[in-house]
């Protein structure tokens, strides 16, 4: 098994600074890591189903999927500040689980396999209780990332319905770990724009020529 020091101090190296993490892709790296890119996306509104859609069209991801310690470790490290939260972050975001299709069955929408889990203290509850829950339950999933840790791996997830827990819902007033911040986006290609390479003008060749050919009829001429 990976241990902690590996995860961040050979598994967490960073394409890009992770104090700009609310609008930089972050990439993966070292032994073990899966190479794909990750960022936040703030947006307090979204219902998971909307999330993801934004995730693929304008990010060209998904919502990110988290398989391993290690993948949770750098994400909580990378994105959130790690052992010293971003305070500004505090809340909840959208991660690509769900067991909507068949209560307690959860799934990643990528298909890999639900192994690894990080549930925060007595979840996954599916509450059906207003005005945590509705009928429906909760089936889709988020990470909560608070700035009082008490596990050792931060970042507890919590089964949510469809909606989030916004907040401007005066039921939420009290509970800012709970209040919809956004989503994470995971992608396995580079996300970083690439210059395209500026091709000579046509003509640039020919007139280099000719003036080789003038060149070496003046030195015939000396």
């Amino acid at each position: 098994m990976r241990t902690a020091l590996t995860s961040v101090a050979l598994g967490a190296a960073l394409t890009l600074a992770a104090g700009a993490a609310k609008a930089t892709w972050v990439q993966w790296t070292g032994p073990g890591a899966t190479g794909n890119w990750y960022r936040l996306v703030e947006d307090g509104a979204s219902r998971w189903t909307v999330a993801r859609a934004r995730a693929q069209t304008e990010f060209g991801g998904d919502l990110a999927t988290i398989t391993s310690a290690d993948e949770q470790r750098f994400i909580t490290s990378a994105l959130f500040g790690g052992s010293q939260p971003d305070e500004t972050l505090r809340g909840s975001w959208w991660l690509g689980g769900t067991d909507a299709a068949s209560e307690g069955a959860w799934t990643w929408v990528t298909g890999e396999p639900w192994s690894f889990t990080n549930w925060g203290e007595s979840q996954p509850d599916n509450n059906t209780n207003p005005p945590f829950g509705d009928a429906n339950g909760e089936d889709y999933l988020q990470l909560v990332w608070r700035t009082d840790p008490t596990s050792t791996l931060l970042g507890g997830w919590n089964d949510v319905r469809e909606t989030g827990y916004l907040a401007s819902d005066p039921s939420f007033e009290t509970l800012p770990n709970l209040w919809l911040r956004g989503f994470i986006v995971e992608r396995t290609s580079d996300p970083r724009p690439r210059p395209e390479p500026v091709p000579a003008p046509p003509a640039l060749p020919l007139f280099a020529a000719a003036l080789l050919g003038l060149a070496a009829v003046r030195l015939r001429r000396a």
